[in-house]
């Protein structure tokens, strides 16, 4: 049986072996958030609409995206970004 594709994404980040099934965090509109819960730690895992990952300039835009909320960090204004030693875009089975 092939592995779930968080367990993938899970693998492909280091980021540990899940402990709990992934529970769902509410509040978005357009994309699903997720925490998920790793020997390693507690992270929260967007999980990106795929009608709109369909787009030609939607991987750009929210690499972009990333991009302003890290320099917002660097310069002491609250913001939420994504681990640094990892990308902040990540494909697995088509899935962003």
């Amino acid at each position: 049986m092939p592995d779930e594709p968080m367990e993938q994404l899970c693998r492909k980040l280091n980021l540990g072996t899940i402990l709990a099934a992934p529970e769902p965090v509410f509040g978005g509109l357009l994309h699903q958030m997720m925490k998920v819960e790793t020997d390693h730690g507690a992270y929260a895992v967007k999980v990106l609409n795929p009608r709109i990952m369909k787009r030609e300039t939607a991987v750009g835009k929210f690499i972009f995206s990333e991009n302003v909320a890290r320099t917002a960090c660097l310069n002491q204004i609250p913001a939420i970004t994504t681990i640094d030693s990892h990308p902040c875009l990540n494909e697995v089975e088509g899935r962003y």
